[in-house]
């Protein structure tokens, strides 16, 4: 009985000792888990604070954005507009006095001045990209291209420009930009195929599991793949103003919008043997 009993006590402050242990445990981890919270909580509020923070200054940036957005429209395009006007009242009313270089003088200006006015607008329509909400809905890429192809078609009287578009699969996307992308990629695709008897121009895709990757290539002036990084920068040209003209604004465009759409764009050339645009879309599932 004895033996039993003394046992049994030892059996008990066993439990007791195992017990305390566990107890002492969980007070350390109950501890440890206040101590996480209060840090967790801490790193919420930093967060929380750096966000407002963060949107503050967005909406700062947006705000002085739009004044020089404003003062470009406004205070730039106004004297624009005054030499355009004055050159042709000079070119109008004094046309029987100038001379041929005078003429010539004029028509530079001109030129200069419409370009400048390209720029301008060029700029406008850059800086907004990421200011405008996307609207977006299935796009019939095929319409797009259709619609944007027509007039150059009906322009083309000599029948030297052969378009060979493919039937694209529908995309998700915003309308308007879109059709901006496929406006400035087909008349980059005009522009320098011009020198070509017979221009030919592809637009088509290429699908994979996930990925739809539209294109579109051309048999033009094309471009050295060492300076490939350079197309889709701002303002940067990588053929003479005098052999093809642009504002060097319509590729970094598209780049800004396929970015949006959470696609990439790329190109492929070779000099005097054309070009390939390239600009990916996910698909979107159940579509």
């Amino acid at each position: 009985m004895n033996d039993n009993f003394y046992r049994q006590v030892e059996d008990n402050l066993k439990r007791n000792e195992e017990k305390a242990d566990q107890a002492a445990e969980l007070a350390a981890a109950n501890k440890e888990l206040i101590i996480k919270k209060e840090r967790i909580k801490e790193l919420h509020d930093e967060l929380e604070n750096s966000v407002i923070e963060r949107t503050a200054q967005l909406e700062h940036a947006n705000r002085e954005l739009e004044a020089v957005s404003y003062s470009i429209s406004h205070d730039l395009k106004a004297p624009l507009r005054h030499i355009t006007g004055y050159t042709s009242l000079l070119e109008k009313k004094y046309k029987d006095l100038l001379p041929l270089e005078g003429h010539q003088y004029l028509d530079n200006i001109s030129s200069a001045t419409k370009t400048m006015g390209e720029l301008i607008d060029g700029l406008l329509h850059f800086s907004k990209i990421n200011r405008t909400d996307m609207k977006k809905s299935l796009l019939n890429m095929n319409q797009i291209v259709d619609t944007l192809i027509w007039p150059i078609k009906e322009g083309d009287i000599q029948n030297r420009i052969e378009f060979s578009v493919e039937a694209m699969p529908l995309a998700y996307g915003d309308l308007e930009m879109m059709t901006s992308v496929w406006s400035n990629l087909i008349e980059n695709a005009v522009k320098f195929t011009k020198n070509r008897n017979l221009a030919k121009i592809i637009i088509g895709t290429e699908e994979n599991e996930n990925t739809i990757i539209y294109y579109i290539k051309d048999n033009g002036a094309g471009f050295d793949m060492n300076y490939a990084s350079k197309l889709f920068t701002m303002f940067q040209r990588l053929h003479p103003q005098e052999d093809y003209t642009g504002t060097g604004i319509g590729l970094a465009t598209v780049e800004r919008l396929i970015t949006r759409h959470g696609g990439k764009v790329w190109a492929e050339g070779q000099v005097d043997e054309g070009a390939s645009f390239y600009f990916t879309f996910l698909k979107k599932k159940g579509k």
